[in-house]
């Protein structure tokens, strides 16, 4: 479930149904999109629709007009920035901006520290929306809106982050290793 900054709208996935609902809680009306709802603002909602290695994201504005439509690579992980555009990072850690005009931008790539080849599983946005966590095996990289790689922490984050946090902890890849408190505005 999202709830969108402004409290205003909530959107949830019906799996089933291959579709999600966006609830304005002040009319107390809802609206059906297609597919998989990935990000929710006080202005749009972009949901998810999977084909293959491949997504279709598709724009909405809260009210449940299209505003249009890009296809992806499959996101594993994805940020809703300011300007209305996805920031997304697919399963290789290749790293996109995607708008509903159907335009997409290469921004890069992921790098290991290690030179170990990337796979990401999973993403969440913390920061109130300005941060991007990418996890992939063992592997958390941290990113602004832009797409820039401002850190990397050996391990998986090992709590819950909501949205709003600050820092996330990451837990070591062994029985005896350590945790990490990260940063996420600087990936220190």
């Amino acid at each position: 479930v999202l709830v969108n900054p402004g409290g205003t709208h909530v959107a949830v996935p019906v799996p089933t149904a291959f579709q999600s609902v966006v609830i304005d809680l002040e009319t107390e009306t809802s609206t059906a999109l297609a597919g998989r709802v990935i990000a929710l603002d006080d202005a749009r909602v972009v949901t998810e629709q999977p084909a293959g290695g491949e997504s279709e994201l598709e724009f909405y504005d809260v009210t449940g007009d299209r505003l249009g439509s890009v296809d992806v690579p499959s996101p594993q992980a994805t940020l809703l920035r300011s300007d209305g555009s996805m920031l997304v990072v697919s399963t290789d850690g290749t790293i996109i901006t995607a708008d509903a005009d159907g335009s997409v931008d290469d921004v890069g790539t992921l790098t290991d520290p290690d030179g170990v080849p990337i796979e990401i599983t999973d993403g969440l946005t913390v920061a109130d929306g300005q941060r991007l966590i990418a996890v992939g095996g063992r592997r958390v990289f941290i990113l602004d809106p832009n797409g820039r790689q401002l850190g990397v922490a050996e391990g998986s984050v090992s709590t819950v982050a909501r949205s709003g946090a600050q820092c996330v902890i990451v837990g070591g890849t062994g029985s005896n290793a350590g945790a990490l408190v990260v940063a996420v505005h600087t990936g220190a």
